[in-house]
């Protein structure tokens, strides 16, 4: 079998190759021909179907030309050589109309900026806004990783509160609230501690309408944009189907293959279907309006709850000091904790070991404790946090970290990198280089060319991006120069968005050297293959292209709502049931109006009672 394979395999080759060769004759016209050296694909058009009307009908002629290895096979079908396109069109290259030009661009600029604009920005310096953007569109499998672990972990969050407060779901979203929020400030996961103290002494009201307050706040300065981010994806959807209609009424009006940029357009919109999953799972977390609102908002709850604690003599208090995360450029080992010391105040003597054998970077002191640079008091923490909130956990779509718990063989994180491949892949770059590889003039169903190199150059190069954050990752995690994660952190965060920038400018750089016509030449025509066929569609060709053109994006659109359906959707089997499937929830942060009144009425209401309780 695999002999077979080969054998057909090697075959096709020789086959292209005695092809190319045929096609590769240099072009020698029986009479003198008036070719410029910018291109005009249109007056060649018109040349060779005045050339098919009058001249070829002369046999003698006809035989000439067909000797002159300026046409592909029979001259009277019009499908000239690469050597003849050249003779016959021109040498270089024409560019598109600059009114063509301006409508294509602005048929997918206009979405894409709607589509970026809902991303998660942070109230950060104007910078982080640019930022975001340049990591997007840079990295996006890191950054789909990032948001989808955020998003996993806040419903996790979500999942241990239920299973620590069973018997009050309403109470265990609040709890929730708080922990998302902790988790947000630098990734400090505090189920377990606030497990332990609840366990220890059970929650009384005065604690209860404490939490319910500090979830209110959080909720309240928490910005969700969900109906407009569905209004952006839309938009898109709409762009394609645009896209689609007017390449289709070109090709109707004009019947040719001269002018077919419009068809190449619509993969550049199939690029663009890398955003959908990005704003959606952005709006799905949302973003605090705030930079340090939460802080201010967790040590007021904290002091409350230190105060009632000292009154019903709690040992452990519900939630710990507000602190940087642990490790968090760990990369996950089996049979190794995730933190060897979690939450701990003071660094250990095993923490110091492996510091030193450099398997895991130096813990940050505790936030509330006062060391002589005082570099992680509270007091310090929360003036450096504006400062340090880009790299430290406000942007959702930037995470080192991608653990979801402390068991580091736990198979959820490679699964949400599976998924983020998934969608650069199959659901954006694969639609846009088969566009383009189908949209050619030879007989082969795929014929790789110019622009259907472009796109497989930008797949690679966010492949090459993504590679190049996780190694670098790893490089600075096993540093010895660095003792401190945040400065481990600050660097990566700089070098990766230096790394962005230029990858990013080399991909726009390349969608518009194809928007504005640098590949509208003979050699990108050919696609490799050194023939040129400029006359008009067949019957055949024409419904091939349609269908083509309406059914490559629309598999990459399917692949892209098929993997969101599977984060969003949830099943779980009741007993002596069958499974059932619900939407998942999104961030506990994330309320709607309705829960933020909930809460409002019950705070009111515990106030007015506390109230009426003074007075008697």
């Amino acid at each position: 079998m695999a002999r077979a394979i080969s054998s057909r395999t090697f075959l096709t080759c020789l086959a292209l190759f005695s092809q190319c060769a045929q096609t590769q004759k240099y072009c020698n016209p029986p009479s003198p021909l008036n070719v410029t050296y910018k291109p005009n694909f249109a007056v060649c058009l018109a040349t060779v179907e005045q050339m098919i009307n009058t001249t070829f009908t002369d046999q003698a002629r006809l035989g000439e030309w067909n000797r002159s290895g300026c046409f592909y096979g029979d001259p009277a079908n019009g499908v000239l050589s690469l050597s003849g396109c050249y003779d016959l069109c021109g040498v270089t290259y024409e560019p598109w109309p600059w009114k063509d030009t301006f409508d294509r661009l602005s048929l997918w600029i206009i979405p894409a900026t709607m589509l970026m604009a809902h991303l998660s920005f942070p109230p950060l310096h104007w910078s982080n806004y640019i930022f975001v953007i340049l990591h997007a569109a840079g990295n996006p499998v890191d950054s789909l990783w990032s948001l989808l672990t955020r998003l996993k972990m806040h419903r996790r969050l979500r999942r241990t509160a239920e299973s620590i407060l069973p018997q009050d779901l309403q109470i265990s979203e609040q709890v929730a609230t708080v922990f998302a929020a902790y988790e947000e400030i630098g990734w400090q996961d505090v189920s377990e501690h606030f497990k332990k103290s609840y366990q220890a002494q059970r929650l009384d009201e005065r604690e209860i309408t404490i939490i319910r307050q500090a979830s209110h706040e959080l909720s309240v300065m928490r910005s969700v944009s969900m109906p407009s981010t569905l209004a952006a994806i839309a938009t898109l959807i709409g762009t394609l189907v645009t896209a689609v209609i007017r390449t289709i009424k070109m090709v109707e009006l004009e019947n040719t293959r001269v002018n077919n940029e419009t068809a190449h357009t619509i993969a550049v919109v199939s690029l663009l279907f890398i955003s959908i999953p990005q704003v959606w799972l952005s709006a799905r977390l949302g973003t605090f309006t705030t930079v340090s609102g939460a802080i201010f908002t967790i040590d007021a709850t904290n002091a409350r709850l230190r105060e009632q604690s000292r009154k019903k003599r709690r040992k452990t208090p519900l939630f710990p000091p507000l602190q940087l995360a642990i490790c968090p450029l760990q990369t996950p080992i089996c049979r190794l904790p995730l933190s060897p010391c979690p939450l701990r105040p003071l660094v250990s003597q095993d923490c110091e070991k492996m510091s030193k054998n450099g398997r895991m970077p130096a813990i940050p002191k505790s936030m509330d404790e006062k060391y002589s640079n005082e570099e992680y008091s509270n007091v310090q923490f929360s003036r450096k946090w504006p400062k340090m909130a880009s790299y430290m956990g406000m942007n959702s779509s930037w995470r080192p970290c991608k653990h979801l718990n402390a068991d580091s063989c736990d198979p959820r994180p490679r699964q949400l990198l599976f998924i983020s491949v998934c969608w650069v892949v199959f659901g954006a770059c694969a639609p846009a280089v088969f566009l383009s590889a189908t949209n050619h003039a030879n007989k082969m169903p795929i014929g790789i060319g110019c622009r259907s190199l472009t796109w497989l150059g930008i797949l690679g190069l966010w492949l090459f991006s993504f590679a190049f954050d996780y190694i670098f990752q790893l490089c600075i995690y096993r540093s010895s120069t660095l003792r401190d994660p945040a400065n481990k952190l600050w660097l990566l965060w700089h070098c990766s968005l230096v790394k962005d920038g230029i990858i990013t400018g080399g991909i726009t750089t390349a969608v518009l050297l194809v928007q504005v016509g640098l590949y509208n030449s003979c050699w990108c025509r050919a696609s490799f293959t050194f023939i040129v066929k400029l006359v008009p569609y067949t019957i055949y060709e024409w419904k091939t292209a349609q269908v083509l053109w309406t059914a490559i994006p629309s598999s990459g659109l399917t692949v892209i709502f098929e993997l969101l359906l599977f984060v969003e959707l949830r099943s779980r089997i009741p007993k002596d049931s069958f499974a059932l499937v619900s939407w998942e929830h999104g961030s506990p942060l994330c309320k709607s109006g309705e829960q933020v009144q909930r809460e409002l009425d019950l705070l009111t209401s515990a106030s007015a009672a506390k109230g009426a309780c003074r007075t008697l």
